[in-house]
């Protein structure tokens, strides 16, 4: 437990079932923080207390809970070499904002929870599986895909392969991308 924790530069991990508290900020600068167990962060005064940048990275692991209680979470910042990525795989609970800025960016397939606004000038991936907001300024809907496909088959004629979908609704959809493996 300690009131100020900053990580510049290698690998820390909370293990499952361990539990790491930070009373007010929690900074990861150029390292790697991985979350199997409990982080809890910003139970004091501040807005942004979970921020990731200058190269850092912070991954959820699935079976990991980050709990940020009084504030926000801010991944990137301002400028090129500010960079900042949050994976989430497991659970993300914060009673503030998040923010995702600039070189920031945030995926995973787990689930957020946040009692402020979103914003967004980096980039947003994956495919949370529950998302859940305190704004009408959503962060969740730009984190799911905006097409509901109906259909979708593929037949191959010749060694060429055909492919055919229909969806069911779009929105906001810029269009498709066919790749192959």
């Amino acid at each position: 437990t300690g009131s100020f924790i900053y990580m510049l530069g290698g690998t820390f991990t909370i293990e499952d079932g361990a539990t790491l508290t930070s009373n007010r900020r929690f900074i990861v600068d150029v390292g790697t923080l991985i979350v199997n167990g409990t982080l809890n962060v910003g139970d004091g005064a501040g807005t942004d207390n979970l921020v990731i940048g200058f190269g850092g990275s912070v991954i959820v692991g699935p079976t990991g809970t980050v709990d940020v209680g009084n504030g926000g979470v801010r991944v990137g910042g301002n400028g090129g070499a500010n960079t900042g990525s949050l994976t989430v795989n497991g659970t993300l609970n914060a009673s503030g904002d998040i923010t995702v800025r600039n070189n920031g960016g945030i995926d995973g397939t787990g689930d957020i929870t946040y009692g402020g606004e979103y914003s967004n000038t980096g980039s947003t991936g994956g495919s949370f599986t529950g998302c859940t907001d305190g704004s009408i300024n959503s962060g969740c809907g730009s984190s799911t895909l905006p097409v509901e496909l109906a259909s979708f088959s593929s037949i191959q004629e010749n060694n060429v392969a055909k492919l055919k979908w229909e969806t069911a609704s779009e929105l906001n959809n810029e269009g498709f991308f066919i790749e192959k493996s």
